[in-house]
């Protein structure tokens, strides 16, 4: 239905109002060439999913990294990325036929191009390289110095040539990659096919409606092909990993999907005040834009935090995590507003009743909704919850104390994969079970010390867990080569060790330690000399955004505490799940005794991105209801209820999009999903919903401490709709019929002589006390109030205003939202209000007076007044001075919002509430005439009692006159 009139008055101009003015007057426009855009960029960037980087967690100037380079520049063989062909035999390999078995593999392995050198048995006579049972055998190929790429498009050409060959696997650590690389392809696909249906069930239940439910998939539909391209674009200029693809592709999904459901939900709530369109989506972006806006920074900044780190993998996660943070921001911003722009009412189609009825009650912040009622508990109890909360996130997060960390493994693929089933092979029955994967020690020497560097191997061998060390080689003029073999796995704490003891003995200005040992401990150190950077960036945006979001330095010192907490809790669980194995046999992995270390440096960024944004999201609300003038702890509790449930949906959306990430074979993105999926369920139960409410309780006033030399950097609140302009707050509308030959002759009767805020107060006090409170008729002109001196508070409040306009005085009429069934105080017991609506609204006056508006309620009359205002708040007689507003008589308890001032209110007026049928009103009616007709009553109590005896045996009638109606709206429509 057509929302008529009332007033949307241009507001002050700001990006997201612009925003919102473009998305009103060309949708169809920007949803054409958002579709096309999208689809290019689908088209354009899928062929990312195959061009990206592999992982790697090297860090190019470690140690280890340049071993590695002067190894492979002065032999021409990687001594990193080879590969190892096992063959199996029912013979012994000593026989003919397995002879002629590796010979035939030996030489499709040389027929690579980038294969260097190929040793086996046959040509080296190294017993480490036949089984212990003697019918298996392997043969190592070492590859050129090439890009990484290039190194893995030759292992998968050579599994494809040796894929005929019976009893032939290809491992090796160029093959682990290669096979790495495409199990995350198969995960992406997989999750994504998970991940969306599942987000349309949820989404379907939370929107209640299939089109709104489809509005999130659109948005992450479309945010989804931006980031395929941006990801192509980034990988053209810098080095990007695959597994960046299936993370950030997940955190993009999720935010789009979260975002949705903010800008949506706000929507709704602000479209029941102004109606399906531009006054509404203008509201929505001015407050629940900015949230979006502020979120999108919050959760780039982590991703930006994830740059200082010198890993391709860390740096292309951070890189793709700014990226789709701020599509899905963008996409949020201005393709969902064009949408429901040309949508309209039809955004809540497909719907059935029940389910539309569900949107309705959505769209209200009920103060008696089940997050209200929470909000209250924890209120009434902060000091225990507190407490408790802060002790469970802290016995969660004690595994921490156990913490060991490591480097991806063979461990990380499935038990299908190949190259886990060779190395598994190789580690259980060969001999010498780590001999392709020993601490390698360069050293720069001339020829003639070889006789030195014997001397050096045999130091070396003699070390603490060293199994052996091999003769020296050299490779060049100037280099040689010293292999240094661990007795335990070469990501073992001791071969750690043995990589330090290893560079305590050889002299650092001629020799470089590198293998998979060194590289572990090069990352362990690089990570940690930077993650205090990582940190600082992190918490110094948290309290730059949070300043600028809440105004206040205490709020974002908390959040940083919060966060803390949240992360700690998290890595507590880690440490149980993935290091200690708790759910193995659940999710499908094998626990490797310790977490990947970088895999934890980005889950610290992103979680804490993520927590921050949910504080965001709470925050605002507990900001905007605060500054609407509710005291600190409604402020929290109202805060909660309307934020309480889109928190929830859009933390278990989230959840389900990264969760979707569990399903991958690859144990890497395993952990990514399910750790910061975990953050996201703590931080929104625990600490969003009880910890949060209960620490701003104790801290009262201090939340909104900031000191007074940062008063000038606080921000301004976006608000509702400005007031009408004078010039439009004096002319006629069809029912404030001011020009009335009634109306204009009792205006000027009343204000003869008198002027300004004499005249205005006047007029207050004349409507106040010779119109009586009543449940009179909706929807009926002012002149029709003044001739039947009766009538509710919208029928009053229209009659004064029509009498100021006569007048010459502007006026407007203000809206406040409230619930009906608590606001009527003692006019409203039990059996009366259990008819009236939670959700409905209270209209009042104001007037412009000295050059800016001034509020009144002239609904209660003197005589009302003096026999209930004794315990009755809520018909406490206003005195208005026309000087100072004057509604502060009504309980913010029950008042969840003040709309605003409007010249017009013509289209609510047009349309009765629902539950105005006579048998109900006349209650009400026959309620306040026994107030009326008894001397006043000590309290409400006694006031019932006697009213119920009045009633035995009197059944009521519906008093004579016009049909009546309630005195607020439960519905608007």
């Amino acid at each position: 239905m057509r929302r008529g009139r009332e007033h949307t008055a241009a507001s002050p101009v700001t990006p997201l109002t612009r925003l919102a003015g473009l998305a009103s007057s060309a949708p169809r426009r920007i949803l054409l060439v958002a579709a096309a855009v999208a689809l290019a960029a689908a088209l354009a960037g899928w062929p990312a999913v195959g061009a990206l980087s592999p992982f790697t967690s090297d860090h190019p100037g470690t140690e280890s990294a340049r071993a590695h380079e002067l190894v492979g520049a002065a032999s021409g063989t990687d001594p990193y990325y080879g590969l190892a062909a096992l063959v199996r035999s029912r013979a012994p390999v000593d026989s003919p036929g397995a002879r002629a078995r590796v010979r035939r593999v030996a030489a499709t392995l040389r027929a690579e191009p980038l294969v260097s050198e190929v040793e086996h048995f046959y040509s080296t006579r190294d017993p480490a390289l036949v089984s212990r049972d003697g019918r298996s055998t392997y043969l190592l190929a070492g590859l050129r110095p090439a890009p990484l790429a290039d190194q893995l498009a030759a292992a998968r050409r050579l599994e494809a040539a040796l894929a005929e060959r019976r009893g032939v696997t290809l491992g090796g650590r160029a093959a682990f990659y290669q096979h790495g690389n495409d199990t995350a392809k198969t995960d992406l696909v997989r999750a994504e096919a998970i991940a969306l249906p599942l987000l349309f069930a949820i989404t379907l239940w939370v929107f209640r409606g299939v089109v709104a439910a489809l509005m999130p998939l659109l948005v992450g539909g479309f945010t989804i092909a931006l980031s395929l391209l941006g990801l192509r674009v980034l990988g053209e200029l810098t080095d990007v990993s695959t597994y960046a693809l299936n993370i950030t592709t997940a955190l993009g999904l999720g935010l789009a999907v979260d975002y949705s459901l903010l800008i949506l939900s706000r929507y709704r709530e602000e479209a029941r005040a102004a109606g399906y369109g531009r006054e509404a989506l203008r509201r929505t972006l001015e407050r629940a834009g900015r949230t979006v806006l502020f979120s999108g920074l919050t959760v780039s900044g982590a991703g930006a935090a994830l740059l200082v780190f010198p890993q391709p993998f860390l740096r292309s996660v951070g890189l793709g995590t700014i990226l789709v943070a701020s599509l899905a921001a963008t996409v949020a911003l201005l393709v969902l507003p064009a949408a429901l722009a040309l949508l309209g009412r039809r955004v809540d189609a497909l719907a059935p009743a029940s389910w539309q009825q569900g949107v309705e009650r959505d769209a209200r912040a009920s103060p008696t909704g089940r997050w209200y009622r929470l909000s209250r508990f924890v209120a009434r109890r902060p000091r225990l919850i507190a407490p408790l909360c802060a002790a469970l996130l802290l016995a969660l997060s004690l595994p921490i104390v156990d913490l060991r960390v490591t480097q991806v493994d063979h461990r990380v693929l499935p038990t299908s994969s190949p190259d886990r089933q060779v190395t598994e092979t190789l580690r259980a029955d060969f001999p010498s079970p780590y001999r392709t994967a020993p601490v390698i020690v360069a050293v720069r020497a001339p020829a003639a010390a070889r006789a030195e560097l014997r001397g050096l191997a045999e130091r070396l061998s003699a070390l603490p867990g060293a199994a052996a060390a091999s003769a020296p080689e050299r490779l060049s003029d100037s280099v040689w080569r010293i292999d240094v073999l661990s007795e335990a796995d070469p990501l073992s704490e001791q071969s750690q060790d043995l990589v330090s003891d290893v560079r305590a003995v050889v002299p650092p200005a001629l020799a470089l330690v590198g293998g998979e040992s060194a590289a572990l401990v090069d990352l362990k150190e690089s990570l940690g000399e930077r993650l205090p950077l990582a940190a600082a960036i992190l918490i110094a945006l948290t309290l730059i955004l949070l300043f600028r979001a809440t105004g206040s330095v205490i709020l974002p010192l908390k959040t940083v505490v919060m966060n803390a907490l949240t992360l700690a809790a998290t890595f507590g669980l880690l440490v149980l799940i993935f290091q200690n194995g708790a759910l193995e046999t659940v999710l499908g992995y094998t626990s490797a005794g310790a977490l990947e270390a970088s895999v934890l440096v980005l889950i610290f960024a992103v979680a804490w991105g993520l927590a921050t944004d949910y504080g965001v999201f709470l925050l605002a609300r507990i900001r905007e209801a605060r500054e609407g003038g509710v005291s600190d702890s409604h402020a929290v509790s109202l805060g909660l209820q309307r934020t309480g449930r889109i928190i929830t949906a859009a933390a278990a959306l989230l959840c389900v999009a990264l969760l979707a990430l569990a399903s991958a074979e690859h144990s890497l993105v395993k952990q990514v999903g399910i750790g910061t999926a975990l953050a996201v369920a703590i931080d929104a139960s625990i600490v969003r919903a009880l910890l949060v409410p209960s620490l701003m309780r104790l801290l009262g006033r201090l939340n909104w401490w900031c000191p007074r030399a940062l008063s000038w950097a606080r921000p301004t609140l976006a608000q509702g709709p400005p007031p009408p302009p004078p010039a439009e707050a004096l002319s006629q509308t069809r029912y404030c019929d001011a020009k009335h030959p009634a109306v204009r002759a009792l205006a000027g009767e009343l204000t003869a002589e008198l002027t300004g805020r004499a005249a205005a107060a006047r007029l207050f006090r004349w409507v106040r006390d010779e119109v009586p409170y009543a449940f009179g008729p909706w929807g009926v002109p002012a002149s029709t109030t003044l001739a039947e001196r009766a009538g509710t508070c919208t029928n009053k409040a229209n009659l004064l205003i029509a009498l100021l306009r006569a007048a010459g005085i502007p006026a407007a009429y203000g809206i406040l939202r409230v619930n009906a069934r608590e606001y009527f105080g003692a006019l409203g017991p039990r059996l009366l209000t259990r008819h009236a609506s939670r959700h409905s609204v209270h209209i009042y006056a104001a007037a412009h007076l000295d050059g800016r508006w001034v509020k009144c309620d002239p609904s209660t009359d003197r005589e009302l007044a003096e026999l209930t205002s004794h315990f009755s708040r809520q018909t406490r007689l206003v005195e208005w001075d026309a000087a100072h507003d004057a509604i502060d008589f009504l309980d913010p308890a029950h008042v969840y919002e003040d709309l605003g001032l409007f010249a017009d209110i013509d289209a609510r007026l047009d349309r009765a509430p629902r539950n105005a049928l006579p048998e109900i009103l006349a209650l009400g009616n026959a309620y306040l005439r026994f107030i009326r007709t008894h001397p006043p009553f000590a309290d409400a109590d006694t006031l019932l009692a006697a009213y119920l005896e009045s009633l035995e045996g009197a059944p009521i009638e519906p008093r004579g006159g016009p049909s009546v109606v309630a005195p607020h709206d439960p519905a608007p429509p």
